[in-house]
């Protein structure tokens, strides 16, 4: 069987090949999570908009950072996702 070296030892490259399996798939689940609170956070971010006006930049800048966080989610997926 195939064998190479890490740090604390010896690793089967089939038991590493199942690790980046499972790693391509928390990476899925973490970018899915990622989306949920971005979409939440636009949603809590709309909410200002009838309030002042500091507050509706503030709900502005929450609406991006959640748009940017869905973005990022979307990324990992895919970069998770099987070729």
């Amino acid at each position: 069987m195939l064998t190479t070296s890490y740090i604390h030892g010896r690793m089967h490259l089939n038991k590493f090949g199942q690790s980046l399996i499972e790693f391509g798939q928390s990476l899925i689940e973490f970018g899915q999570s990622l989306i949920e609170f971005g979409q939440s956070l636009i949603e809590f971010g709309q909410s200002f908009t009838e309030f002042g006006q500091s507050l509706i930049e503030f709900g502005q800048s929450l609406i991006e950072f959640g748009q940017s966080l869905i973005e990022f989610g979307q990324s990992l997926i895919e970069f998770g996702e099987p070729p």
